[in-house]
C-alpha cells in the first residue's frame, strides 16, 4: 500500500510546536514499521527556507515553504500547490491531518482520509480579531467542501463524530492519537508543589486563566512551581501573560519555558504532580494523553473532547473552564493527597496503554486505509 501522510510534520524532529505535529509524526513511524506499507510525508512549512526533500531515518518528507509572515492567510495557495504535489506523487491513498491537505487530496482525485484534529467551527467562535476572523472563515470554507467530498472519516474523538455527523454523509471511524512510546516508561519523580502546563500559548489555551488560578494556589502555598512549557503563537497575549505573573509577585512561582524537546518533556513529566489544561476549546490534546501514559492525574476543562480522555474523579477531575475555585480547590487537593495522586496516576496509566499505544493506533488506522481502497 502506497500512502502520503498529508500533514503538519515538524522540521526540527526533536522539537514539535503542537499535538497535531507529534501526532503526524509517530503515525508516520508507526506506519513506516510495517510490512508491505510504502509511506511518505507531504508537509506545507514556515520554518522550511525553501522547496526541499529530506529522508528522516527511512522516512521521505517532502516539505512546501510558506512565508513566515502574510498579510493574507494563503490557504488557497497551499492547497493549489499540494494538489499538484499530490498528483505527482501517485499514491494509492491520502491521508490528510489537516482541512486544506484533505482538501489537496480530494481536488486529486485521489481516495482521501481526514483526520479531524480540530472542529473549526467551533475554534471560529473563540477569536475576535479581523485576521483571525478571515482565518476561520477560509478554515470553515474548506471545511465544507472536505465534509461534502469525504466517504471516510477518522475522528480523533467522539466529541468529533458529535459535531460533523449532521456535516457529511461520511462514514467515521474513533481512533485516538498516537503517543511517543516513551511516555509510557517516564518514571514517578514527582516534587512537592510542582505543576505542569504543556500547549502553546495563546487565549484559546486560557493560560491567563492557568495564571490566576496559579496565583490563588500561591496564596496557601507559597513554594508553588508551575511549569509553562509551550510555543508561543500570540506574542501580544505571551506579554500579557508574563505582565500578569510580575503584577502579582508570581515570577519565583512560574516559569515560561518557551518551546521544548521531547526530552525535555519526559523529564518534566516525571518531576510534576499533575497536568494542568484548563483551555476554552480543545478536541483531543495530545498531552493529556502523553501525561496519562506518564501516569499522572489530569486536571483539565470539560472543553471538547477532553472528557473523552481524562475520567473525572478517576484519572483526573474535569471542569468548566471559567471556573476558577473549583480548579483551585480540585488542584490542591490533589497537592495534598498522595494516595489519591498515585491512585489516579496507576489508572491513568493502565487506560493510557490501552488506547494510545503507536501499534493500536496503527493497526486501527491501516483498517480504514483497506476499507478506503476496497470501495467500502
Amino acid at each position: 500500500m502506497n500512502i502520503v501522510l498529508a500533514e503538519q510534520y515538524p522540521f526540527e524532529t526533536d522539537k514539535f510546536p503542537g499535538g497535531v505535529h507529534t501526532a503526524g509524526y509517530f503515525l508516520a513511524r508507526g506506519l513506516q514499521g510495517r510490512d508491505g506499507i510504502d509511506v511518505r510525508v507531504l508537509s506545507v512549512s514556515a520554518d522550511a527556507p525553501h522547496d526541499l526533500d529530506r529522508v528522516d531515518d527511512g522516512l521521505p518528507v517532502r516539505f512546501l515553504a510558506e512565508p513566515r509572515r502574510r498579510l493574507f492567510p494563503n490557504m488557497g495557495r497551499n492547497i493549489r500547490r499540494l494538489t499538484v504535489e499530490l498528483r505527482k506523487m501517485k499514491p494509492d491513498i491520502v491521508n490528510g491531518n489537516m482541512v486544506i491537505y484533505a482538501a489537496a487530496g480530494l481536488r486529486a482525485g485521489i481516495p482521501t482520509v481526514y483526520t479531524v484534529h480540530a472542529v473549526v467551527h467551533r475554534e471560529a467562535q473563540i477569536y475576535k480579531r479581523p485576521l483571525d476572523k478571515l482565518r476561520y472563515f477560509l478554515y470553515m470554507k474548506y471545511d465544507r467542501e472536505v465534509m461534502a467530498g469525504l466517504r471516510h472519516i477518522i475522528a480523533t474523538s467522539p466529541y468529533v463524530v458529535e459535531e460533523y455527523r449532521e456535516r457529511t454523509e461520511a462514514q467515521f471511524h474513533v481512533i485516538d492519537n498516537c503517543i511517543d512510546d516513551r511516555f509510557f516508561a517516564v518514571p514517578n519523580n514527582e516534587e512537592p508543589d510542582r505543576l505542569l502546563y504543556g500547549g502553546v500559548i495563546y487565549d484559546r489555551k486560557n493560560v491567563l486563566g492557568l495564571l490566576e488560578i496559579t496565583r490563588r494556589l500561591v496564596e496557601a502555598r507559597p513554594n508553588l512551581k508551575l511549569r509553562i512549557a509551550g510555543k508561543v503563537l500570540d506574542e501580544a497575549y505571551n506579554r500579557r501573560c508574563i505582565a500578569f505573573a510580575k503584577e502579582h509577585g508570581l515570577e519565583r512561582n512560574v516559569d515560561f519555558m518557551g518551546q521544548t524537546t521531547i526530552e525535555t518533556m519526559l523529564d518534566e513529566l516525571s518531576r510534576a504532580q499533575m497536568l494542568l489544561l484548563p483551555s476554552k476549546q480543545e478536541t483531543a490534546p495530545l498531552i493529556i494523553s502523553e501525561a496519562l501514559a506518564a501516569g499522572k492525574p489530569v486536571v483539565a476543562s470539560t472543553a471538547g473532547g477532553i472528557t473523552n480522555l481524562v475520567r473525572d474523579g478517576e484519572t483526573g477531575f474535569v471542569l468548566d473552564w471559567r471556573d476558577t475555585d473549583g480548579f483551585v480547590e480540585r488542584i490542591d487537593r490533589l497537592l495534598g493527597d498522595n494516595e489519591l495522586r498515585a491512585r489516579m496516576g496507576k489508572a491513568a496509566r493502565e487506560e493510557a496503554g490501552r488506547r494510545f499505544s503507536k501499534d493500536a493506533v496503527v493497526t486501527q488506522t491501516l483498517k480504514v486505509y483497506e476499507q478506503v481502497l476496497a470501495g467500502k
